[in-house]
């Protein structure tokens, strides 16, 4: 339980992202604890089988995500579980285990084009961070979910007035 206790007190020098990532986190990991002490003590129902595999899929996912290799049969693999299992518990949840892993990684993405300290960092090299490895896919994929590219978005939401951020000065030209 150190782990839940440093996250405790390190709470309030979390930023908004990072706090909603490490109680997502924080979430699946209590539920997994849970599910396994209560596997201890009786067989699961088929059901939360179904849950407790998509969470610790999940987990893996969120731990695996820079992985550009990462997929179904890795995460399957992992768990000794068959892809058809492992797609069943997706599917039980609502949402395919490939858009599961494209939307977090989509999100890890628009959440670094969108931090001040990573605003030099060209876009490509953050889509290859979270496992994009071809940025004209990169860009497609991006474009489809939130409506601009990748570095309009980014300059949308680095810009002025956009959410505090403001560019640095620069001496104009004439010498005023």
């Amino acid at each position: 339980m150190s782990c839940l206790s440093q996250v405790s007190k390190d709470a309030g020098e979390y930023s908004p992202a990072m706090a909603a990532s490490a109680a997502g986190v924080t979430a699946d990991l209590l539920g997994a604890v849970l599910a396994a002490a209560q596997d201890a003590q009786r067989p699961l129902e088929p059901e939360a089988r179904c849950r407790l595999l998509s969470m610790q899929a999940k987990a893996f996912i969120d731990a695996n995500l820079r992985d550009p290799a990462l997929s179904p049969a890795m995460i399957a693999a992992a768990h000794h579980v068959s892809l058809r299992t492992l797609y069943r518990a997706f599917e039980e949840q609502g949402k395919p285990i490939t858009q599961w892993i494209r939307r977090r990684r989509l999100d890890r993405c628009r959440r670094d084009l969108v931090d001040p300290t990573l605003a030099l960092r060209p876009v490509h090299v953050v889509a290859a961070g979270w496992g994009f490895p071809n940025a004209a896919v990169f860009s497609r994929v991006f474009r489809n979910e939130f409506g601009l590219p990748p570095q309009a978005y980014r300059q949308r939401h680095l810009s002025p007035g956009s959410d505090g951020v403001k560019p640095l000065s620069r001496p104009r030209a004439g010498g005023d």
